[in-house]
């Protein structure tokens, strides 16, 4: 097992996945869905659409690049680098967000507010990132 040079997403690993984010939410038949394993030794969870969605896993953007793409595990998020669905905006949190997880918390999902959740995150952090 070797790890990949560095641990964490770039700002340029990070918005290219907030972009397929916006375009996986905006597709015409887009149902969000999330996985919750509890299979023992080997718990896996995440949607079809945040930043836990393995479908946007490169051999650029994870961990462990020489065992992709039958290990899709992400670069680290750095502490300002958010998931447009995390509930709890108060802090800076990058892993174990099931349980402030949107797509999780919520039975009845506003499609319309998931779009604009994630095209109001990619915004903001272009921004930002742009004036850094």
């Amino acid at each position: 097992m070797v790890i990949g040079h560095d641990i964490h997403l770039s700002d340029s690993q990070y918005l290219e996945i907030l972009r397929q984010i916006v375009k996986r939410v905006n597709e015409p038949d887009f149902k969000p869905s999330g996985y919750d394993s509890d299979f023992p030794g080997c718990h896996e969870t995440g949607t079809n659409c945040s930043m836990c969605c393995d479908d946007f896993a490169t051999k650029d953007n994870v961990l462990f690049p020489n065992e992709f793409p039958n290990r899709k595990n992400f670069k680290y998020r750095q502490d300002h680098q958010c998931c447009p669905f995390d509930m709890d905006t108060s802090q800076q949190w990058s892993s174990g967000c099931f349980y402030r997880c949107y797509i999780f918390m919520v039975i009845d999902h506003d499609i319309a507010l998931i779009k604009q959740l994630a095209q109001q995150c990619l915004d903001i952090k272009e921004e930002q990132i742009c004036q850094k």
